[in-house]
């Protein structure tokens, strides 16, 4: 998982050495990348992303973050400066705290290790 976050960030640092221009192409650069690590967890931090930013702007749950941030803005390359200030306020938010209070099936249970690994990176 720390993988994952270092990734990330390091991809929103330096999105042209990725090739990556706009939301759209993160959206799928991602998912390619998690479809070929086979990892719930990956997917599952990225689910509870869409659900935080569903929650911060009152979208409908099961609209894919890239949708909600499109719909932020017409420029593209603003569209990748929103995502990674929303990412970084996902991390800090009191979202993570609670999806770790209030969540107890199987996929939660992922989704509270994941979150758990952001808070122990020192983003909480």
């Amino acid at each position: 998982m720390v993988n994952l976050i270092e990734f990330i960030l390091h991809i929103l640092g330096r999105p042209k050495m990725y090739h990556i221009q706009k939301i759209e192409d993160f959206y799928y650069f991602m998912n390619g990348y998690i479809a070929g690590k086979e990892n719930e967890m990956y997917y599952c931090f990225f689910d509870s992303f869409s659900k935080y930013l569903a929650s911060e702007y009152q979208f409908k749950k099961d609209i894919p973050y890239s949708l909600m941030i499109r719909s932020m803005t017409i420029y593209d390359e603003e569209t990748i400066s929103i995502l990674k200030r929303e990412i970084e306020s996902f991390l800090v938010s009191s979202f993570v705290e609670s999806v770790l209070e209030s969540k107890t099936d199987d996929k939660i249970k992922i989704e509270k290790k994941v979150i758990g690994e952001c808070i122990r990176l020192g983003y909480r």
